[in-house]
C-alpha cells in the first residue's frame, strides 16, 4: 500500500495516522538503499559500532577495527557520526573530574589510531573552546588572587580552584599536539598566580595549607608545561613548608593530648587518694 501511494501524485503520505512529505520519504528510501553496504560493514565492526553508539573505547585498542576507515567512501559516510561521538567523549573526559575519565581520555588520545585529518577540527573544537575560555576567564579574574587576612595573620588564595585543578592539568597533558598552544597558555596562567602570590616578600609560611597546595600545583604546572626551572625549586620549597605545617599541627595535637592526660591523672589522684 505504501509503495502504491508513493507511485501516485499526492504530495503527502499517511503512515499510522501521521502525514509525511512524499519527496522526503523517497529521498530517505534512496539513502537507506545506498547506505545498506555501509551499515553491514559497521554491524560487522563491533568495536567501531560500540564507540559510535555508547562511547566504548575498545575500538582504539584493536588495530584490525581501524581498517574499514581506509575505505575513503566509508570514511566519508561515517564522518558525521564519528566526529560527533569523538567530540563529546573528549569533552566529557576532559571536564568530568576523576581517574576513570582521565584513563578513558588517555586510551582515546594516545592510541596509535590515526585520526583522519579531515575529522580533527570537528573532533577537537568543543574541548579546545572549553579550555580556551577557561584560561581567558581565569586571566581576567585573577590579576590579583591574593587576600591577606591580617587579623588572623594568614594569607589565602581566593577562587582559583575552579580554574587550576590537577584534573585539568592532567587532561591537558594527555590531549594531542593541536592543544599545545593551550597547554602553554595554561602554564603561563599558573605561573602568573604563583608570581602574584609570592612576590615582594609574601612568604610561603603565611599561607594556609589549602592555598599552599594550590601554589604547589601552580609550580608543577609551570615547571611541566612551560619548563620553568625556578618553578621546580619552588615546588620543592612549598612541599617543605606543607610538611613543616603538618608536623607543627601534629606536635600541637600531641601536646594537647599530653596536657589532657596529665589533667585526667591529676583529677584521678585527687579523687581517690
Amino acid at each position: 500500500m505504501l509503495l502504491f501511494d508513493l507511485e501516485h501524485d499526492q504530495t503527502t503520505i499517511k503512515i499510522k495516522g501521521r502525514e509525511y512529505d512524499k519527496n522526503t520519504l523517497l529521498t530517505t528510501f534512496e539513502e537507506l538503499k545506498e547506505a545498506a553496504p555501509f551499515h553491514l560493514i559497521l554491524y560487522k565492526n563491533q568495536p567501531l559500532l560500540g564507540f559510535l553508539e555508547n562511547g566504548e573505547v575498545d575500538f582504539f585498542t584493536i588495530p584490525k577495527s581501524w581498517e574499514d576507515l581506509d575505505d575513503l567512501v566509508f570514511m566519508v559516510w561515517i564522518e558525521s557520526s564519528f566526529t560527533e561521538r569523538y567530540r563529546e567523549e573528549m569533552y566529557k573526559c576532559s571536564t568530568a573530574k576523576g581517574f576513570q575519565s582521565l584513563n578513558k581520555l588517555k586510551i582515546i588520545c594516545q592510541s596509535e589510531f590515526e585520526l583522519p585529518f579531515t575529522f580533527q577540527d570537528a573532533c577537537h573544537e568543543k574541548t579546545y573552546s572549553y579550555f580556551y575560555n577557561l584560561i581567558a576567564e581565569g586571566k581576567r579574574k585573577f590579576k590579583n588572587p591574593v587576600k591577606i587576612i591580617s587579623r588572623k595573620k594568614r594569607t589565602v588564595l581566593k577562587g582559583t580552584e575552579a580554574y587550576l585543578s590537577i584534573h585539568y592539568f592532567s587532561a591537558l597533558k594527555i590531549l594531542p599536539a593541536s592543544f599545545n598552544n593551550l597547554k602553554e597558555q595554561y602554564g603561563y596562567f599558573a605561573h602568573s598566580i604563583l608570581y602574584a602570590a609570592l612576590y615582594k616578600g609574601k612568604f610561603m609560611q603565611y599561607f594556609d595549607k589549602d592555598s599552599l597546595k594550590t601554589l604547589k600545583l601552580c609550580a608543577q604546572i609551570s615547571a611541566e608545561l612551560i619548563q620553568n626551572k625556578s618553578a621546580k625549586n619552588i615546588q620543592k620549597d612549598i612541599q617543605k613548608v606543607i610538611e613543616a605545617k603538618e608536623m607543627s599541627n601534629l606536635e600541637a595535637l600531641s601536646i594537647g593530648l599530653m596536657i589532657y592526660l596529665i589533667l585526667f591523672l591529676t583529677l584521678f589522684v585527687l579523687k581517690y587518694l
